[in-house]
C-alpha cells in the first residue's frame, strides 16, 4: 500500500492533461482526477466528432471507447497526445500505424470481460435454442391462448448438439468449457492452431472454417476484427450452414455481412441468429431484421455486468497512470 500512495504522490507532481470522454464507471475518474488535469465529459453518449477533435488537441492522454475514432487525421492534430487509454478490448478504432509512427502508445482491457461475454453468450444460445424471445413476447402481447399445447415453441436441447467456435481466443474457450457442461460436442477455427495437448485437454476438434460452419448446430463467433476477418461470415459461407444451424456474435458486428445474415434468416438459410453486436451501432429501429421472429438481439452488452465493467475502468486508469509514473501499462497494444 506504501508504494501506491508513493506512486499517487509522484502523479500529483506531474502536469499532464487527461481526456475522458466518456462516463466510464468508478473508479477510473476517481484515481485519474487525483493524479492529473483532467477534462471529463459526464455523457452516456459519444462525443460528437467536432468536440473530440477540439478536446483532445492539448491532451497528454485520452481514455476512449469504441465509439471514438481516433483516426490519422485527429491525432496529427493531438501534438502533445503520448497515450490512448481504450475502455475495450477491440482497438480498430484507432489508427495503430499512425500511432506507433506517432510514438503514441495504446492500451486496453483484455482479459476482463472474458467471463461476462462468455456467460452472455451461453444465454443467447440458450435463447435461441428455446425460443425464449417468442416466448416471451407472445405473453407480452397477450397472444398465450393455451395452457399447454405437444407442438407448442418446439426448440432444441444442446446435449450431443455440436458447437462451432470461430476465434478460439479466451472467450472462445471460456465458451467452449461452459458449453461442454451441457454436453454439448465442440470443434472450433482458428487462425493459429493450438497445441493438440490444450485440444485433448478442452475436448475440442481443430477444423477448417468450411468444415466447422457445415458440421456444426450452432456457431459462435469470437474472432478479432482485422482486415482478414471482415466478413469472414458472408452469403458463401453462410451457405454452407445447416438450414437447421444457428449463429451466434458477441464478438464485432463487421465480421458477419448482415445483408447475406438477413437473406439467410428470410429464406431459411439458417434456422436463426442471436446477435449482440452489428455492423452499425445502435440498430435502426427501421432495421429489416427487427421484421423476422428468427433473431434474439441484445444492445451490446456483452461485457455489461458490474464486476466486468469494474475491471475495465480501474485497468483503463492505471494504464494511464503507469505510463506517466515511467512504469509500464498493464495492457500495452502490439502494433
Amino acid at each position: 500500500m506504501w508504494i501506491l500512495e508513493e506512486s499517487l504522490s509522484m502523479a500529483k507532481k506531474l502536469n499532464k492533461k487527461i481526456l475522458i470522454t466518456r462516463k466510464f464507471p468508478h473508479p477510473l475518474l476517481k484515481l485519474l482526477d487525483e493524479n492529473f488535469h483532467i477534462e471529463y465529459f459526464d455523457n452516456e453518449d459519444p462525443l460528437p466528432r467536432k468536440t473530440l477533435v477540439k478536446s483532445i488537441q492539448d491532451c497528454d492522454g485520452v481514455v476512449c471507447s469504441l465509439n471514438d475514432k481516433l483516426d490519422e487525421k485527429l491525432l496529427q492534430q493531438s501534438k502533445r497526445l503520448k497515450i490512448i487509454s481504450t475502455y475495450s478490448v477491440g482497438y480498430d478504432h484507432i489508427d495503430l500505424k499512425y500511432a506507433q509512427k506517432s510514438n503514441i502508445v495504446v492500451t486496453n482491457t483484455p482479459d476482463v470481460l472474458t467471463d461476462s461475454t462468455a456467460d452472455l453468450t451461453i444465454g443467447l444460445l440458450l435463447a435461441i435454442a428455446r425460443n425464449i424471445n417468442i416466448g416471451h413476447s407472445i405473453i407480452f402481447s397477450k397472444k398465450w391462448t393455451e395452457s399447454w399445447s405437444p407442438n407448442f415453441l418446439l426448440g432444441s436441447e444442446l446435449k450431443d448438439k455440436t458447437l462451432g467456435i470461430v476465434g478460439y481466443g479466451r472467450i472462445g474457450e471460456a465458451v467452449a468449457k461452459r458449453a461442454t457442461s451441457f454436453g454439448m460436442k465442440i470443434v472450433y477455427y482458428n487462425r493459429t492452431r493450438i497445441k493438440k495437448s490444450i485440444e485433448n485437454l478442452h475436448n475440442v476438434k481443430y477444423s477448417t472454417l468450411d468444415e466447422v460452419l457445415s458440421s456444426s448446430d450452432f456457431v459462435s463467433i469470437h474472432a478479432s476484427l482485422n482486415s482478414d476477418s471482415f466478413h469472414i461470415i458472408n452469403e458463401a459461407k453462410l451457405k454452407l450452414m445447416k438450414s437447421t444451424s444457428y449463429l451466434i456474435n458477441t464478438s464485432r458486428g463487421s465480421l458477419i455481412d448482415e445483408n447475406a445474415l438477413f437473406h439467410s434468416l428470410e429464406n431459411c438459410g439458417i434456422a436463426g441468429a442471436a446477435l449482440d453486436v452489428f455492423e452499425v451501432e445502435p440498430i435502426n429501429l427501421r432495421s429489416k431484421f427487427l421484421k423476422l421472429n428468427n433473431v434474439v438481439f441484445t444492445p451490446h452488452i456483452g461485457s455489461a455486468t458490474n464486476e466486468a465493467r469494474f475491471r475495465m475502468s480501474d485497468i483503463s486508469a492505471r494504464n494511464v497512470l503507469n505510463f506517466f509514473l515511467g512504469k509500464k501499462p498493464i495492457s500495452i497494444v502490439d502494433f
